[in-house]
């Protein structure tokens, strides 16, 4: 990870703000982001069925999905979910614009396919949110993911797929969150 380009101290109120603009999000809004693909090896239903069960907590909550993948595809499996696609931000952007754009995030997830191959795996992506100071949510088993969140204290560990692991977690990054 690049330390130095994903770094909060060198972003521009004036860029967060102009992303706040562009996507059409209020500061009073609750955003849980996703960066990258969503496709091949990750959870996206689970991903969606987890905003969901966070906008039952958090009504103002809006998922921003920053991926070069299929709005569509998205909004459709989200609308098969039963989650309003009102809730929905779907953007793509290129790396010198993610900094300020994963800084209107207060928490992210990254749920992905639990397999042989990914015991040795180490997501780019979180690395990237941890270095932005975001939260996240992860599933277990991927890599050094839980030793490092779990060490860190810089995210929640969701233990299976189901709604009370969901609130579990919802409410362990909340109070994260806030500390």
């Amino acid at each position: 990870v690049d330390t130095d380009h994903f770094n909060p101290a060198l972003i521009l109120a004036s860029d967060a703000d102009n992303w706040r603009k562009k996507l059409g999000l209020k500061t009073s809004d609750f955003i849980l982001a996703y960066l990258g693909s969503f496709s091949t090896w990750y959870l996206p239903l689970e991903m969606i069925a987890f905003f969901k069960r966070l906008s039952l907590i958090k009504p103002e909550s809006k998922f921003l999905v920053i991926t070069h993948e299929s709005p569509e595809l998205f909004r459709t499996m989200a609308s098969t979910c039963g989650v309003d696609s009102s809730k929905l931000i779907i953007t793509k952007a290129n790396r010198s614009e993610l900094p300020a754009l994963l800084s209107l995030a207060d928490i992210s997830i990254s749920f992905i396919k639990p397999a042989y191959s990914k015991i040795a795996s180490s997501p780019t992506k979180i690395g990237e949110l941890l270095s932005m100071g975001i939260p996240v949510v992860c599933n277990k088993g991927i890599g050094d993911t839980d030793e490092i969140i779990l060490i860190s204290g810089t995210g929640v560990i969701c233990s299976s797929n189901d709604d009370e692991a969901y609130d579990q977690s919802i409410h362990q990054i909340l109070k994260l969150k806030t500390n």
